[in-house]
């Protein structure tokens, strides 16, 4: 900083703060100019102080302002002194990296192009500038994302912001997160863009495809979502999984909200989960939560309903369930009982037919990839039977042990299933809870629903209600399931127990 005598209301309070750096002179008889030399770290500490001596002298005709050797105007030095006040700010928040990453693009100060995903955009707005702006039509419906136009235009606001001059500024991070966008668009599987026109002409009405938008409000949207099945089952219906619930909510539910996670920790996610386990554990019902929980498009497939005798007709009904998850993305493919069509192979006869399709989805599985935001989801009781190239990486490689549940899942199970029940106030469902420990949901399940059979037997007539249609007086004030219920629908769930235990054994 330079500038000489001056006769103005400022001078004197310039001088002053002149005074507060560490290398100075003052304007002297023999030497007219007051000056100031700081180096970076003073700059970086005292970011206010040069801000007001800028202020100040920046309209008189002896200031000179250098920064590293360069001549400045008011203007470029307010935006060095931004970038040196912003890492000011992270030293004192003490978040470090944190401060920095919660940003556009890993800096504060590079803000220009918008990296929000589609799924974080609320309004969207042809005013500012986003990634996907950066592209090119290769194909009618297929925008491909100009990686390298979006690294111009921010070495651009690098240099015009000084943000290099930051010493915490990484343009690896930059790199990292450019990397996690997508390489393209396919406007004909992803129903969330739409071509984003304008006039050629002013006053015309001809139309020209300049790029893509989110397709916030449009009726494809609409169109889709009427077609889409969300299971109307959430997590709060399931009890007793708290202790897997993490990490199905990691491998199968963050993948599919949020994508570029991935890209930018430079994996891919695991796209075959097969959960497994006893039956009645709620195998089905955690893959029915998921999609609802991300508003994903659910196949339900019970292996057997796509084989067909004719020869590439299972394959066929296969391949189309693929395209139509791709057509509906965000979707969830969940094949219900896989151990019954995706056994070990054999070169038998019977098998040959079964062979070919566990072939076909696992080349359907190799190329996942391609298909955009879909995950598949297995369940089995029999995981020992499957065929080990299903469970290989790439395919069902993420295996998730569902188990009966533990004491305390019982009496959540128990909680869930009778909170729209009738239950007598006397019943303690702790202490009841602890009969379940044992069984699995299903069974529980079984308790609660015949409990409610047992109050209707015991406090109505059932054969004079059916029989006398609306004629039966009801007073439904004084139906209430007591625990005498439940204990009898208890005893007939182990009856059936020892049954199958029974009939297993004289097998």
């Amino acid at each position: 900083m330079e500038f000489d005598e001056e006769d103005s209301w400022y001078y004197k309070e310039a001088v002053n703060i002149i005074l507060g750096f560490e290398h100075h002179t003052v304007a002297s008889p023999l030497n007219g100019k007051n000056t100031a030399g700081i180096d970076k770290e003073e700059f970086t500490f005292k970011t206010s102080e040069i801000g007001r001596l800028v202020a100040l002298i920046k309209d008189w005709e002896s200031t000179k302002m250098l920064f590293e050797g360069k001549q400045m105007d008011y203007q470029e030095m307010i935006k060095v002194l931004r970038v040196f006040r912003c890492g000011f700010y992270r030293n004192d928040s003490g978040e470090e990296e944190g401060y920095c990453a919660d940003s556009l693009w890993g800096c504060r100060l590079l803000d220009v192009i918008d990296t929000s995903s589609i799924e974080e955009i609320k309004d969207y707005s042809e005013e500012r500038v986003y990634w996907f702006d950066f592209g090119y039509f290769e194909e009618e419906n297929l925008w491909v994302i100009s990686k390298d136009d979006i690294r111009e235009g921010l070495q651009l606001e690098i240099e015009k912001k000084y943000i290099h001059h930051c010493p915490f500024f990484s343009m690896e991070t930059v790199e990292k997160l450019l990397h996690a966008l997508p390489d393209q668009v396919n406007l004909n599987s992803d129903k969330r863009w739409q071509i984003r026109y304008k006039k050629t002409v002013s006053g015309s009405d001809m139309l020209e495809a300049v790029g893509i938008k989110p397709n916030l409000k449009g009726e494809l949207i609409k169109d889709q979502e009427e077609n889409r099945n969300i299971p109307p089952v959430s997590f709060s219906d399931i009890g007793g999984i708290d202790d897997v619930i993490q990490s199905i909510r990691e491998v199968i539910e963050l993948p599919l909200k949020r994508p570029e996670l991935f890209r930018y920790m430079g994996i891919k996610p695991h796209k075959g989960i097969l959960l497994y386990g006893p039956p009645g554990c709620g195998k089905t019902m955690i893959a029915k939560a998921i999609a609802n929980e991300i508003n994903a498009h659910f196949i339900a497939i019970k292996g057997p309903e796509l084989l067909n005798k004719y020869l590439g007709e299972s394959e066929a009904n296969l391949r189309s369930i693929f395209s139509d998850a791709r057509e509906k993305q965000p979707s969830i493919i969940f094949f219900d009982e896989i151990d019954a069509i995706a056994q070990k192979r054999s070169s038998n006869e019977t098998l040959r037919s079964e062979s070919r399709f566990v072939t076909q989805l696992l080349s359907l599985m190799d190329g996942i990839e391609d298909y955009g935001k879909v995950c598949v989801i297995a369940s089995t009781n029999r995981h020992e039977s499957l065929d080990i190239a299903l469970l290989r990486p790439g395919r069902f490689d993420y295996t998730i042990f569902i188990n009966k549940p533990t004491k305390k899942g019982c009496r959540d199970i128990f909680r869930i299933k009778t909170r729209d029940m009738p239950l007598s106030s006397k019943i303690d469902d702790e202490q009841f809870a602890e009969k379940l420990h044992g069984l699995t949901g299903a069974e529980i399940d079984f308790v609660v629903r015949e409990a409610a059979y047992n109050c209707l037997r015991r406090s109505l007539d059932l054969r004079e209600c059916i029989a006398t249609d609306n004629n039966y007086k009801i007073n439904l004030n004084k139906l209430r399931i007591v625990e005498t219920d439940l204990e009898q629908s208890l005893i007939r769930v182990k009856t059936m127990q020892n049954r199958e235990l029974t009939g297993e054994n004289g097998k």
